[in-house]
């Protein structure tokens, strides 16, 4: 290998190592934000990333004959300054006084400190977006190489920032990020013809600094600020007062878990015991109360869990074998034990909870009688043939959606018809469903859960769903059973019994009359009924659309296709909270929707003001592009940013199922498809000359790719439900590659375009790209919200067709005003 050879090497594993980064960041700002706030907000931090990408085009589209000029050192010195802002704005951003309740009073400082903290953040961005956005610029031949050394590098930190947040805390990874950063500088020094004393000088200082950072724990040198309502934020001052001990704290890709002891918790959901309960240790995860570990040591010791409501199934038939799904602290488990049960199957997809519930001294998986399965609940009632007499929905069992209704942007397969449709089909034909949640006012969760569990039996053949339903509540919770079969009279004899004994209140029993209901716990609702038994009445007939619609919150059933469970937003909900709760309003509506909203409307703003500067310069310039060449190349790489967020977005998603992890489906999907755009970056040339059409071809292949996958993943899901794990990931990454091979190809090639014909564009196009991606990013969540995930990959398909289309438009030369030229320094400083 000669000189010239390894110096553009180095030059690559640079632009690699700071792709790496930018991507990683991104995955270590969702886990923070996380477990200090209540969401991990993927879509602002990817509107941040992207915003940054943008600016950094529209900074080198104002300054491109500079930047060119002293490319060299805007690239060492800006790689310097990229990995001491990275600590530097984490730092800032865990500063700043943020709040996900948008309360009206605070309503314009809560948005301005958001709005902050998303321009804080942007700036790392910002840089890696000029670094790349400059490489591209300033190589003509190599842009195919570049290209593919950025998504190669982003590919690897999608897949790389997972494998060591197994490892480190989230807040740890700000400095080992840093490192890299500087380790790209050293290989930029390397690859430039000529050193710079200084500026080694200055790297290892920085490295030495950013090292003796690592002497202290991440909780202190980068303390994360938790939400003052948060139940992590809660213990921790309870453990500051001496009033609780942190038995527990473990880092994972799944999240980070804390457990912790004290005398004053008590948090069990659903029990109306006369009997006091044992001392417990609370499990969170990412801050959150996931669970309630028992300190009991015999099924003695828990015979007080009979007066739970989700020991109801157990008190109307005598189960063999029991499934709970999303168990967190180990309640439902000795619950389980305490029946006759010949087996109990335990699904936790976090291994690490499953490893603390091991290793806690309750012991609650002491039993020959309980099997343990680490995988997502959906994915092992997709994978299994067993049927069960009792099924628990535990990962369902919570209060309200809370947290300002943030909780309302996360996915969930198994709350959805398609998930209770499959849970049914895994029942005994007497067996029983069980979902404890808690009581809303006004109601919300519990009314949805209905609604999709009538769905569902109408779609397994139920003649009268209402038969295969018991409700019933206490002073905190709500009950759903939900029969395979219709409930024979002597089991809704046990049911009435055990309520009359328990003091439950009855909402719904084949039979029942309204004189049966709201005697104990009496709630509001017409003619002296509660909303819960009246809602009943109004879903189960046909119309059961009117109720649907003037209901005060969105309770339509969730879907696969649009498996946003948490969500109950309704815009005209909002007129009516303010006028019944005043102020308070926030804390009872649904703010998921418009907080994504209000980052689709940032993300817009920004780029209104970024954008048409740098276009307007460069059509007045005197050897600019034409106005008609500037808006043919904005439609271009504008559609092309979206239509690859779109597909990216829909498939992170589909494959969350398949893979039964949210986590590695994030990780697998952006980094095969990263990796494979890479590839096809690099081949863009050779394949689309071979290709009648070229581009144009391109386009339409991804096109249907994307069409053809959109009908094939049900039965692809459903066919390869029961492969190994290995096999998933191979079919997932076969079925991916393809269309990732081709929409690595436009970018390149129309980059190169540019190139020839007007290069002074090409920082705008880089911005353009990068502003269309911030959008989509917001945009392709809300589209799946409203309409599913299956309008989202049509209109993918149909924007890489329009990009297609406007190819030959950015290489007709007609277009242009004048000739421009094709100025590249590292072509003349002999980087090839």
């Amino acid at each position: 290998m000669n000189a010239v050879s390894m110096r553009y090497g180095f030059f690559l594993a640079a632009i690699f190592l700071i792709s790496f980064v930018a991507v990683g960041w991104q995955i270590v700002l969702m886990r923070c934000l996380l477990i200090a706030r209540y969401h991990h907000f993927s879509f602002l931090v990817i509107s941040c990333a992207l915003l940054g990408f943008g600016a950094g085009g529209a900074i080198l589209a104002l300054g491109g004959a500079w930047f060119e000029k002293n490319s060299e050192n805007v690239l060492r010195w800006g790689t310097l300054v990229f990995a001491l802002c990275l600590p530097a704005s984490f730092k800032v951003g865990e500063l700043l006084p943020l709040n996900v309740y948008f309360p009206p009073i605070a309503w314009g400082s809560t948005i301005a400190w958001w709005t902050l903290f998303w321009v804080v953040h942007s700036l790392p961005f910002l840089l890696a977006g000029l670094l790349i956005g400059l490489a591209l610029m300033a190589g003509k031949e190599e842009v195919p190489g570049i290209y593919a050394s950025n998504l190669a590098g982003s590919a690897a930190g999608a897949i790389g920032s997972i494998v060591l947040l197994a490892r480190f805390p989230a807040n740890g990874l700000v400095l080992v990020l840093s490192l890299v950063v500087l380790v790209s500088g050293l290989f930029l020094l390397f690859a430039a013809r000529t050193g710079s004393a200084a500026y080694s000088w200055v790297l290892a200082g920085t490295a030495i600094i950013v090292s003796a950072g690592f002497a202290l724990p991440p909780d202190r040198s980068f303390p994360l600020n938790v939400d003052q309502y948060k139940p992590l934020a809660y213990v921790q001052q309870l453990e500051k007062q001496g009033a609780a001990e942190r038995l527990i704290s473990r880092s994972g890709p799944r999240g980070r878990i804390d457990v912790f002891s004290s005398s004053l918790f008590h948090s069990l959901l659903a029990l109306s015991s006369r009997e006091a309960p044992p001392p417990m240790d609370m499990l969170l995860v990412d801050g959150f109360q996931v669970g309630s570990i028992l300190d009991i040591k015999s099924e003695k010791d828990a015979r007080f869990l009979d007066s739970a409501l989700y020991s109801l199934p157990y008190k109307i038939i005598a189960p063999k074998r029991v499934l709970i799904l999303g168990e967190t602290g180990g309640v439902h488990i000795w619950a389980a034990r305490l029946t006759p049960a010949d087996s109990i199957t335990v699904v936790q997809p976090d291994a690490n909870i499953v490893r603390v519930l091991r290793e806690h001294a309750s012991h609650v998986f002491d039993d020959p009688r309980v099997r343990i399965g680490v995988q997502e609940p959906r994915a092992f009632l997709d994978s299994t043939d067993e049927v069960f007499d009792v099924i628990q929905f535990a990962g369902l069992e919570g209060f309200a959606a809370g947290s300002g209704g943030i909780g309302g942007l996360r996915e969930d397969y198994l709350a959805t018809v398609e998930g209770y449709g499959k849970s049914l089909s895994r029942l005994s034909e007497r067996g029983i469903a069980c979902v404890v949640r808690g009581i809303q006012e006004p109601a919300r969760d519990n009314l949805k859960i209905i609604a999709t569990w009538i769905e569902a039996l109408e779609r397994a053949g139920a003649k009268a769903p209402g038969n295969h339903l018991l409700l019933a509540r206490d002073e905190l919770s709500f009950v759903t059973l939900v029969g395979r079969s219709e409930f024979t009279d002597t089991e809704v004899n046990a049911f009435r019994e055990a309520a009359r004994k328990m003091s439950w209140e009855v909402e719904w029993f084949p039979g029942i009359r309204p004189e049966d209901t709201n005697k104990i716990h009496v709630l509001p609702g017409p003619g002296g009924k509660s909303w819960y038994h009246e809602a009943v009445n109004k879903l189960l007939p046909t119309n059961r659309e009117e109720f649907l619609d003037t209901w005060l919150f969105r309770i339509e059933p969730a879907r696969d296709d649009s498996p946003f469970f948490y969500d109950f937003f309704k815009w005209r909900s909002l007129a009516r909270l303010a006028e019944v709760f005043g102020p308070l309003w926030p804390a009872r509506a649904e703010m998921g929707f418009l907080v994504l909203l209000i980052s689709l409307l940032w993300a817009i703003t920004f780029a209104s003001i970024l954008i048409p500067g740098p276009a307007i310069l460069l059509i007045r310039s005197a050897e600019g592009p034409s106005f008609r060449y500037v808006i043919s190349l904005a439609g271009y790489f504008g559609c092309l940013g979206i239509g690859f967020m779109f597909v990216e977005m829909s498939f992170v998603q589909i494959f969350t199922r398949f893979f039964g992890d949210p986590v590695i489906a994030a990780g697998v999907v952006v980094g095969t498809f990263l990796f494979f755009a890479g590839i096809g970056s690099f081949c863009s040339s050779s394949v689309s000359r071979s290709i009648p059409g070229g581009i144009v071809s391109v386009g339409c292949i991804i096109s249907l790719f994307v069409l053809a996958f959109t009908f094939a993943f049900p039965l692809l899901l459903e066919s390869a439900a029961g492969a190994s794990e290995f096999c998933k990931y191979s079919i997932g990454i076969g079925v991916m590659a393809i269309p990732a091979f081709f929409m690595g190809m436009p970018f390149p090639s129309g980059l190169m375009k540019v190139h020839e014909n007007a290069a002074p564009a090409v920082p705008l196009a880089w911005a353009i790209n990068g502003f269309a991606s911030v959008i989509s990013a917001c945009a392709a969540v809300l589209i799946a919200m409203v309409w599913g995930f299956d309008a989202l990959l049509v209109s993918a398909a149909a924007v890489y067709v329009i990009a297609g289309s406007l190819f030959r438009q950015i290489g007709n030369r007609g277009f242009l005003q004048g000739d421009s030229p094709c100025y590249s320094p590292l072509n003349q400083k002999g980087i090839k």
